[in-house]
């Protein structure tokens, strides 16, 4: 549960809080199950797929790209 710590007259006063989207007129502390996990942290084998899939795509990109040079090549050979 998110706790408000505020500067008062005896020093830094908590208050707990319902919900972080309550008001909190100094800072918000929160506990780490308050908080969402990194939605970009991946392990080992997950990045390892990730960058596999990445270099699938470019793959296919380029070989389409040299297929589409080599047509367009020949098919100017012979034309003049």
């Amino acid at each position: 549960m998110p706790v408000c710590a505020v500067s008062g007259s005896s020093g830094i006063e908590l208050q707990q809080m319902s919900s972080t989207a309550d008001a909190c007129s100094g800072v918000v502390l929160l506990q780490p199950d308050d908080v969402p996990p990194n939605p970009f942290y991946m392990d080992m084998q997950t990045g390892a797929e990730v960058a596999g899939a990445v270099a699938a795509v470019w793959l296919t990109g380029w070989g389409i790209r040299m297929a589409i040079n080599a047509l367009r090549d020949n098919s100017t050979d012979g034309a003049t």
